[in-house]
């Protein structure tokens, strides 16, 4: 990097016991056709190699800085990296993935072209030697101004039920993940966007939906050009118990219930269908307390795991059941929540750890 010269990307990774594939992703932004980005390695307190390959190559090359900090966790990781960027605009990049060779060369292009906030575009699945496009649009859209970003705000917080009037979108717009998209960095410090997360991998989703609130001009890419590696045996893929996990989702409803009210102030013809989709979400806060209470990975006794279903039931009764609670139901969902909700907590918790264990 030229001294004095202006960045035109930060690519900000957060690094954590990765070094099964961590120098394929770092040599991925090394290879790419844009030479003017920055490499953030944010090391999160890793016990492997990771800090080591890092620190290699951060000093072979100028472009990539490594910076250490206490285990925090990805928000935490991915927010340090924000403090520190220097670029125009910012890339998140996971160390288990890669970019392809013309990913922020063509999304730089866009976005400055555009005078976009945020950039998005499709991305790959990667098992194996197997690659499958995803793509987030049918062709390239610009959703130009406040009210359509807002829309999509409002269908990504809904995961879809609340749709938009942007045909050409898919539901892989709906995965709410930041990888996929570069984020103008004064757009987001003007307003205060940072990551945060109330359980464990829903930070993207609420950045996201605080950048479309916000933003001004949003570009949808048709090319598929993140690399997302899918790795079976990985922790990600794996159901775990989640401590707390009730009072964790219960706060996240609240901020969702609060984002869905206020983005409805600007679209009221949208409100009777959030009003619906509230009392889903209530009915699966409950179920997945149920299922995670049952997990088999649990510390809990199955005593103290009824107990604190029953509390989460009086807890959600006493703020109001809503009417729509039941909306958009099965058969086994309505089963289950009306016994939770009729004082059948103990069966269901039988039921569900020692019988229906596709549901654990």
């Amino acid at each position: 990097m030229t001294k004095g010269e202006n960045i035109s990307i930060s690519v900000i990774m957060p690094v954590y016991n990765a070094q099964k594939h961590l120098e394929e992703t770092i040599k991925s932004v090394e290879n790419s056709s844009f030479s003017n980005y920055e490499l953030l390695l944010i090391d999160d307190g890793s016990t492997d190699n990771s800090s080591q390959i890092c620190q290699k190559y951060a000093q072979k090359n100028e472009k990539i800085r490594y910076i250490y900090k206490e285990n925090g966790g990805v928000a935490s990781a991915r927010n340090k990296g924000l403090e520190i960027a220097t670029g125009e605009y910012v890339a998140f990049l996971d160390a288990d993935d890669s970019l392809s060779e013309n990913m922020l060369e063509m999304m730089y292009n866009a976005a400055v072209n555009t005078n976009a906030d945020v950039c998005m575009a499709g991305w790959n699945e990667c098992r194996g030697n197997e690659k499958k496009a995803n793509k987030i649009v049918s062709e390239n859209l610009l959703v130009d101004g406040k009210e359509g970003a807002k829309q999509l705000a409002l269908m990504l917080l809904t995961s879809g039920h609340i749709r938009s009037s942007y045909e050409k979108i898919s539901s892989c717009f709906m995965m709410g993940v930041v990888w996929n998209s570069i984020y103008r960095r004064k757009f987001l410090e003007d307003n205060q966007i940072q990551f945060f997360c109330f359980w464990n991998n829903e930070d993207d989703w609420i950045f996201d939906i605080q950048c479309y609130s916000k933003a001004n001009r949003i570009y949808l890419m048709e090319e598929s050009l993140y690399n997302y590696r899918i790795d079976d045996g990985s922790l990600s893929h794996k159901k775990r118990y989640i401590e707390d996990l009730y009072r964790k989702r219960r706060n996240g409803i609240d901020w969702i219930w609060k984002t869905m009210d206020k983005l409805c102030e600007q679209q009221p013809q949208k409100r009777e269908k959030a009003e619906l989709y509230k009392g889903l979400l209530q009915r699966r806060l409950l179920l997945y307390t149920l299922f995670n209470e049952t997990a088999v990975e649990k510390r809990m006794s199955s005593k103290e795991g009824v107990a604190y279903i029953k509390k989460a039931v009086k807890e959600e009764q006493k703020c109001g059941i809503k009417k729509t609670l039941y909306y958009e139901a099965g058969m086994i969902e309505k089963v289950y929540t009306w016994f939770l909700l009729h004082h059948g907590v103990g069966f269901c918790y039988f039921l569900n750890r020692y019988i229906v264990k596709k549901y654990r």
